[in-house]
């Protein structure tokens, strides 16, 4: 964040969008960094410091949307990744595990692709990226990493990561599903078992690691979740 200005990496091959959305995103208050190619996005992520990244999927080839996004997500730094995408389908079956953390629909209105920028840097800035202890286990927010009492970690995917935080962030208290829904950008209206899937999932990764360890994340009369800290 250059002198408390967010930066923004904007990654579009049709020039003319790009410049489009950067003029926006610049009007915002955003500094921006803006690729029209895969290798250009890759220099800029690794030497701008973007607070956020947004990748449109439809990079032709040879490296893809999806290819890119796997690359991004694999570097040290790890920005929060918007992929702006013209379906959702499986999205958290897929983009989610490969590193995106949230996804635009397209048509979509510039306004709510930096409202949905500013909100992913924000829940960054809450969290940190100083290690947090929960129960016996250290979770690391840089990487999205459980370290538990043996030294073994278990890195959680994008999806896991943001309904973690969601728990650190709201304290002791119950996390419903339609909060979780809502970080996960699902209408409360939505029918879908994602939220499920992804908390099962969770929870199975920490009672795996610890033999005989209950899960920190527990039921509470079919309300929601809390996290035992």
């Amino acid at each position: 964040m250059k002198a408390g200005r967010p930066t923004a990496l904007l990654i579009e091959d049709i020039v003319p969008v790009l410049k489009d959305i950067a003029i926006y995103f610049e009007e915002e208050g955003f500094e921006v960094l803006a690729a029209s190619d895969a290798q250009t996005a890759l220099k800029l992520a690794r030497n701008g410091n973007p607070d956020v990244i947004i990748l449109d999927l439809g990079l032709p080839e040879p490296e893809t949307g999806r290819k890119l996004c796997v690359s991004l997500a694999g570097l040290k730094e790890k920005p929060p990744i918007i992929v702006l995408t013209q379906h959702h389908e499986n999205l958290e079956n897929s983009l989610l595990r490969e590193g995106a953390i949230d996804f635009v629909e397209k048509p979509f209105k510039v306004s709510e692709l930096v409202a949905r920028a500013r909100a992913q840097i924000i829940r960054q800035q809450k969290l940190g990226q100083s290690p947090t202890k929960v129960g016996a286990i250290t979770y690391h927010p840089q990487d999205g990493r459980l370290e538990f009492p043996d030294g073994a970690n278990e890195t959680v995917t994008p999806a896991e990561k943001t309904i973690f935080e969601e728990f650190l962030n709201s304290g002791d208290g119950v996390v419903t599903k339609p909060q979780l829904k809502r970080s996960l950008n699902y209408a409360e209206n939505t029918e879908t078992k994602t939220v499920e899937t992804h908390m099962w999932r969770l929870r199975t990764k920490i009672r795996n690691r610890i033999d005989g360890y209950p899960t920190i994340i527990t039921l509470r009369n079919g309300k929601g979740y809390r996290l035992i800290r």
